[in-house]
């Protein structure tokens, strides 16, 4: 069965998340039906084509109407679509979209704004929001300055963000079929005669790194049991090489530098896949890239963990404001209370009203609601952090029982490793 790839785009107006929708398709040259909740968009690049679903949802509040279909692991990416010329457009989502991303970081999160009506003081808090949360800013009202200097055709507003989109590793990926021998060599022709001595050099050399990268093997002889072991030296120059691509093709064009990581990430997607299919056991692995396993897993195990103690967190802070809510039904607005400026610092004051109270909603605003909403606030707020807490903690044991595994595998090796020097 096919891998289904989905992309959630987010935003509290629906005209705005309508006409983001509308205008990808028609930069991927496909139809697209406003009245439908879910649309199918077909990425195509030099390389790979893959169908993605798009998932709209509008958000108001931080709460997504209708909920989530699926699961924040079933999703691959996500765009927030903000109007920056209303600081309630942003405010509406930019929680929950913080809350996505600390969750389950993706590799493309896009905050996309229309700042026709906005202030520069606006965008630059959305842009330094972006900034601070994992996030891309795309501004679909910039204008490209033309310029002599300009090396790199750096795309702006909706080119940019299908730009995004061609960089993710989608999971229904699949390769374009293979150029005929004699368009390749046509191909090949055309370029070596443009291109200047250096940049020969310089493709050459990539060149070679690719050619290192060649997966062995074909899947016309996949039954063929010598093609079932994999080859776990070819995995480790695998990823040296790939790590290695950026550098070596610094000299290159940008149309060849894309063009070569595109390459270069298929190859790699295509080789980690065959790795899964053929159930690569760990004891096959040597000391080395257990160790290199064992780093990577720790390293997952502290961010997950601190993620995980930022959630339980800002949970018991939700229900504690919840409790608060409660007791000033019972407050006299004549008494003087208390009220915190810090964790140790009060002031004495009185209440201004029980029936209004004002909710931080994050980065310095707040919104005035009345208590009931205000508990309903806080109850979405519990609940969405309690379920995100919950798939963390299972992603969490997931990781610690992968590290034990590992760690005990390594302790066997190196038993063995001291008992043959022994003999």
């Amino acid at each position: 069965m096919a891998e289904v790839s989905r992309l959630i785009v987010l935003g509290p107006d629906n005209d705005s998340r309508v006409a983001v929708i509308s205008k990808l398709h028609e930069l991927c040259g496909s139809d697209f039906s406003g009245n439908k909740a879910v649309t199918v968009l077909n990425l195509q690049t030099k390389y790979y084509r893959a169908p993605v679903e798009v998932h709209a949802h509008k958000v108001l509040d931080n709460a997504p109407e209708p909920a989530l279909q699926h699961e924040l692991h079933d999703y691959e990416a996500v765009i927030c679509v903000v109007d920056a010329g209303q600081r309630e457009s942003f405010l509406h989502l930019h929680q929950f979209a913080k809350r996505i991303v600390d969750t389950l970081p993706y590799d493309v999160c896009l905050l996309v704004a229309d700042t026709s009506s906005a202030t520069k003081e606006n965008v630059k808090k959305m842009e330094d929001w972006s900034q601070s949360n994992g996030f891309e800013f795309v501004d679909l009202d910039a204008e490209k300055e033309p310029s002599d200097d300009n090396v790199i055709d750096e795309k702006q507003g909706m080119e940019r963000v299908l730009e995004a989109l061609h960089c993710n590793m989608w999971r229904s990926m699949e390769m374009n079929p293979k150029e005929t021998k004699e368009e390749k060599v046509a191909v090949e022709k055309a370029e070596t005669e443009t291109e200047k001595t250096e940049e020969v050099s310089d493709d050459s050399r990539l060149q070679t790194l690719l050619q290192a990268l060649e997966i062995a093997g074909d899947t016309s002889i996949a039954n063929d049991k010598d093609d079932d072991d994999v080859d776990m030296a070819q995995f480790s120059a695998l990823i040296s090489e790939v790590r290695n691509v950026r550098d070596e093709g610094q000299s290159l064009t940008d149309e060849q530098r894309r063009e070569r990581a595109a390459e270069v990430a298929m190859k790699l997607w295509n080789f980690l896949a065959e790795m899964a299919e053929n159930e690569v056991n760990l004891v096959d692995l040597s000391l080395e890239q257990l160790n290199s396993l064992k780093g990577q897993l720790e390293k997952e195990l502290q961010q997950l963990t601190v993620s995980f103690g930022g959630l339980r967190e800002a949970q018991s802070r939700f229900s504690e404001s919840k409790d608060a809510l409660k007791s000033m039904a019972a407050s006299d607005l004549n008494k003087d209370v208390l009220v915190p400026l810090t964790a140790s610092m009060f002031v004495p004051g009185k209440l201004a009203s029980k029936e209004e109270v004002l909710v931080d909603v994050g980065t310095g605003y707040f919104v005035e609601q009345s208590v009931e909403k205000a508990e309903q606030f806080m109850d979405r707020k519990v609940e969405f952090l309690q379920s995100n807490t919950d798939q963390l903690k299972t992603v969490i044991d997931g990781k610690r029982n992968m590290l034990e595994a590992v760690l005990m595998i390594m302790q066997q090796k190196m038993q063995e490793a001291q008992q043959a020097q022994r003999k």
